[in-house]
């Protein structure tokens, strides 16, 4: 009887630096049949992404990097009242996005807004604020003009700056609405 490998999976996760390998070996004198090969599978995805968890939890850098983050999303407002991290839409469950690339609720003078990092452009999301001012705003319509991706109470800004001055025009209009 020799230890037959099941399933293997290799990580490396760029957000942590780390990589490692988990190997599943079985010492059993038949197969293993398909539902216990699909077991075998789902159990190491399973523990590698509860590694690489684990590993994200506990990178100091990760953290800090984090952290910086989120102090500028939150400097993109001029005047915030309060700012709290939410989950970051675009990473999903993966813990190394939500540590690394936070997205934050912020609250305002005319209503929240969700900001946060979506590849390399700020996604804002201002469906939030007030109804009056988020009526003005639909109506003035300030970014027709611009070639972004965008909705009716979202727009995705290139850059710091833009995404500075997008908030600066939506809170304008909303505080004009009331």
């Amino acid at each position: 009887m020799h230890y037959r490998v099941v399933d293997s999976r290799e990580v490396t996760n760029l957000s942590t630096n780390t990589t490692f390998g988990i190997r599943i070996s079985v010492l059993l004198e038949r197969d293993l049949s398909e539902s216990e090969q699909k077991l075998c599978r789902d159990f190491i995805y399973d523990l590698t992404d509860a590694v690489d968890d684990t590993n994200a939890l506990n990178n100091v850098v990760l953290r800090k990097e984090g952290e910086a983050r989120a102090q500028v999303l939150e400097r993109l407002f001029e005047q915030p009242i309060y700012a709290e991290r939410v989950k970051n839409s675009y990473e999903g469950d993966r813990v190394a996005g939500q540590i690394a690339s936070p997205w934050l609720r912020v609250t305002t003078s005319v209503g929240h807004f969700v900001v946060g990092w979506r590849k390399r452009v700020i996604n804002i999301d201002y469906s939030g604020i007030n109804v009056k001012g988020l009526a003005a705003v639909q109506d003035a319509d300030p970014f027709s003009a611009i070639d972004v991706t965008k909705t009716s109470t979202s727009i995705h800004a290139w850059g710091l700056e833009n995404a500075r001055n997008y908030i600066a025009t939506i809170i304008d209009i909303a505080k004009r609405a009331k």
